[in-house]
């Protein structure tokens, strides 16, 4: 079965032009967004705690997981550790 076309090919063409015009723009557009699994918050909690130079973020050493120390605290056992 052929589908007959409701428009005249110039227009069908001025349409598809169109179309593709578009989805050109907005795919070069959306190539410098960066696209986030967080939400607004969870960003900007994220932004305080990387700022905050009174602790130390970093992987813990057993388990798969990141902690939060005080950086006073880090320090002091990172000494104990090399004196030790």
């Amino acid at each position: 079965m052929k589908l007959q076309p409701y428009c005249h090919e110039s227009v069908f063409r001025s349409i598809c032009r169109q179309i593709r015009n578009a989805s050109q723009q907005l795919m070069r557009t959306s190539k410098h967004k960066k696209i986030s699994n967080l939400s607004d918050e969870e960003l900007a909690a994220l932004k305080s705690l990387k700022s905050n130079n009174n602790i130390v973020i970093c992987k813990a050493d057993k388990g798969n997981s990141i902690v939060i120390l005080d950086k006073e605290t880090y320090i002091k056992k990172a000494e104990e550790i090399l004196k030790g």
